[in-house]
Formats: C-alpha cells, structure tokens, sequence
C-alpha cells in the first residue's frame, strides 16, 4: 500500500461523471429523507472506474496487485454504500432522528463521491476464506472501524475517526513497516486494523507475491549496478527505466519494491556509492 493522491482530474469525461454524481448526492439525499431508504445506482459509481485504474496504474488501491491485466476488479467505497456492520458482521444500529432505531443504512450520501472511491481486487472489497482454519477470513466488504463517534447523516463523516488506512490521504508508511519475507507488521493501531481487516498477512499467495515482488527488484538493481561497472549503455538505460518505474509506484508492490531499494541503497552507500532517483537513463 503507497499513498495515492486524488485531485480532480482535468478531463471533459470525468467532469461529465463528476457533475451526474454531484446530481446523483442530492437525489439519495432526498430519497433517504423522504422514505428512510436510499437505493444506490452502482452504474454511477462504475462510471469512475477508468479513472481509478489510471490514477493507482491498475493497481489494487490496498494490496497493490495487478487487477487491470488479470480481474475485472470493484469500485470500492471506503465507507460503505448500503450499510455497516461490526468486525463479527453484525449490523450496526443507530438511532436516527427521523426515522428512530434502524440498522445503520450505510454511508448513502458518499455512494458517488471521488473521494470515497478505489480501485480494488475482489480479495480486498469482498469478505472470502484463505484456507481451511477458523481465522482465514479476509476482505473488508461492509465492515468500517472507528474510535467513538460513528456518523450516520450527510456531512459527519467529517467528525469520525476511521481506524482503517485511506491510501489517498494517510501515508501508510505511517502507520506499516514491509519486511523482506513479504509480511507487514503495525507502528500504530490503524495500521493493526488494517492488516487485520484486509487480511494483509492472512492472504498466502498475496505475502508471497510481496516476497517475489522483493527478490525480483533486488536481482534487477543488481543487474543495473553490473550494467554501470561494465559499460553497458543500452542495458543501463533498460535497466534504469524499470528501476525508476518502480521508484515511481508504476508496479505491483510497490512499498516491498521500494524497501528493498532503499536497503540496497544503504549498502552500496556504505561503499561509497551514493544511489538517487530517478536514475539518469
């Protein structure tokens, strides 16, 4: 996971999609207030996915793999559409001033906002077994942790404190640390919740794919490193692209990517060979 930035896109489609789903917030607001129901129209918020793709280079918003080239992937809502439930799936229940004890309806008012969009693999959006044990569920589907207050009207999300990371407004790097064999360990609670959520180090093939994602980046700097001692213009030039590329978030794993450049990166620093990038190719 790398933090992602989201700015409006300066794009005539995507102010066509931003405008119907600026429209779309106010109708499901005034759905809601006038029946305590709120129908979302998925066909709305799927119009923002070309863009999503775009912005995370195909990537998972969360684990970073490939959904571009091998799924159709989800438009994830970081908090939930159509309702909440608890760590157990239990749904929540609120009372609201209206409408009086309900379950809780779920974030309806952000259905179609920019900002509570991602690009996601089906592993990280939708709750699914990893294994045979008892604790091999993974998936963050409906579930949204928070300290204290839980908002349940237009605009108090703003009064929440989520406990899960947003890949475009928190660096994870905050909150992870990466380690060589592809697993991630918490500096902070929200960092605890999201592994825990998302099933980060629950998922085998996925801490295995980071692992890979390490090895191969190792072999490949080194391989740069040859090119440079021997001479080998076009090899370098090759070489430094792809190493720049990951540099820049443009590949799966990023974050074990980088960590393992930064670590090469200390040890030839400690040879007397300092290494920055982008590298000039």
């Amino acid at each position: 996971m790398i933090k992602v930035s989201k700015p409006p896109i300066e794009d005539v489609t995507w102010r066509d999609v931003y405008t119907a789903a600026r429209n779309g917030r106010g109708l499901i607001i005034k759905a809601f207030d006038d029946s305590g129901v709120a129908d979302v129209d998925e066909r709305l918020y799927k119009r923002y996915m070309q863009f999503l793709l775009k912005l995370f280079n195909g990537k998972c918003a969360y684990c970073e793999t490939d959904i571009e080239s091998n799924q159709p992937g989800d438009v994830e809502h970081f908090r939930p559409k159509g309702r909440v439930v608890d760590e157990h799936f239990k749904p929540i229940r609120i009372s609201h001033p209206r409408w009086g004890e309900m379950d809780h309806p779920g974030y309806f008012w952000l259905a179609y906002e920019w900002e509570n969009l991602f690009p996601s693999c089906i592993d990280c959006n939708r709750y699914r077994r990893h294994g045979s044990g008892a604790n091999t569920g993974a998936g963050k589907a409906d579930r949204f942790p928070v300290v204290g207050f839980r908002a349940f009207m237009p605009d108090d999300e703003t009064k929440e404190e989520p406990l899960l990371i947003n890949p475009s407004k928190i660096d994870p790097e905050d909150h992870l640390v990466f380690h060589e064999t592809g697993e991630i360990s918490a500096k902070t609670e929200m960092g605890a919740a999201t592994l825990h959520y998302l099933g980060l180090n629950r998922r085998e093939k996925l801490v295995k794919a980071r692992q890979l994602a390490f090895r191969n980046m190792r072999s490949l700097f080194m391989d740069y490193c040859y090119a440079v001692l021997s001479d080998n213009a076009t090899e370098r030039t090759e070489l430094g692209v792809r190493l720049n590329s990951i540099w820049q978030g443009l590949e799966p794993y990023t974050a074990m990517q980088r960590l393992g450049l930064n670590l090469l990166r200390t040890k030839t620093a400690a040879g007397g060979v300092q290494i920055t990038f982008p590298l000039p190719t």
